[in-house]
């Protein structure tokens, strides 16, 4: 594929077949047609995990973040009463 200048897009597709896809294997027309079903799940669902679930992941993410940085604080804030409290 690099020799050729082949590139991977997003899809994992990197080769594109121009004219009809009943010439492009040699295939009974159920089999074709199956092939075809399956592949253009796979891409529909590839964009879909990318566009709608990986947001918000993303999101999630940031808040579990923010919530360790509150956690932190206070734990921080207990130690820190605590230990005035183990002073008197």
């Amino acid at each position: 594929m690099k020799r050729d200048g082949q590139v991977l897009d997003e899809d994992g597709v990197y080769r594109k077949f121009m004219g009809s896809h009943v010439k492009s294997f040699d295939m009974t027309d159920p089999g074709r047609l199956r092939f075809f079903d399956i592949f253009a799940n796979r891409l529909n669902t590839r964009r879909a995990i990318r566009e709608i679930v990986i947001p918000e992941i993303n999101l999630l993410r940031d808040e579990v973040g923010d919530l360790r940085e509150l956690v932190q604080r206070l734990v921080e804030l207990f130690q820190k009463k605590n230990g005035d409290l183990d002073d008197q």
